[in-house]
């Protein structure tokens, strides 16, 4: 049920992602890297805003959700009781999926391949069990959760990873400083003067289409 309901989420930051996948590609092949680097800041904070909406409506209606799924009360209880891990877990993986398909867009590939394999493979499934059927130190054994918690621990890693890196390429790539968040907005003397060429435009359409109305009327008489 709830990883069900994980798979649903994991749509909206994946095409977010591609999208994001798409358009930096265009902008390096149109030799825009600045605008590049835009689109990428965007896509990592759009990517992630969604996510946490998407896990907070989890939490405050996580008995709502899983009665959507199930009417037997023991396996709505499970369900309540992971949901919020699951709230969690989606928005590592929404940061790190954005990331992820944004270093595509920058042709970079293997690295992340090797960050998922580690961190996701090695760190969030050996948490896992350790967690699950072992415990450390004062924990005891969490069971189901425990596996949970693994998850939500290697894709944090994965995250904390990949979406840094993505940010520094994009900088790097627009010779920008390597950790710089902010976004470049267009500049207003150049939005200025756009406006005022097509309200040129438009007044010379205008005029033209006067004179010819000016012009056939003229004929007629």
């Amino acid at each position: 049920m709830v990883a069900n309901l994980v798979y649903l989420y994991y749509v909206l930051p994946l095409v977010i992602g591609l999208a994001g996948t798409v358009l930096v590609s265009q902008c390096l092949g149109a030799k825009q890297p600045q605008q590049a680097r835009n689109l990428s800041l965007r896509v990592l904070k759009v990517a992630g805003l969604c996510a946490l909406l998407l896990g907070t409506v989890s939490i405050l209606f996580r008995e709502e959700i899983a009665n959507l799924y199930s009417n037997d009360p023991q396996v709505v209880g499970w369900a309540v009781a992971i949901i919020g891990y699951a709230a969690i877990y989606h928005f590592f993986d929404a940061m790190q999926v954005a990331g992820n398909c944004l270093l595509r867009g920058y042709q970079i590939t293997f690295l992340p391949m090797v960050v998922h394999a580690l961190m996701t493979c090695c760190g969030g499934l050996g948490v896992g069990y350790i967690l699950a059927y072992q415990g450390i130190a004062f924990i005891k054994p969490l069971g189901l959760q425990g596996f949970w918690i693994g998850s939500c621990v290697g894709l944090a890693l994965a995250a904390f990873f990949i979406v840094p890196f993505a940010v520094r390429t994009a900088n790097v790539q627009a010779h920008r400083s390597r950790w710089d968040l902010r976004i470049q907005k267009p500049h207003r003397r150049r939005l200025a003067s756009t406006t005022a060429m097509r309200g040129s435009l438009r007044f010379l359409k205008i005029r033209r289409l006067m004179d010819c109305l000016l012009q056939n009327w003229k004929s007629k008489e």
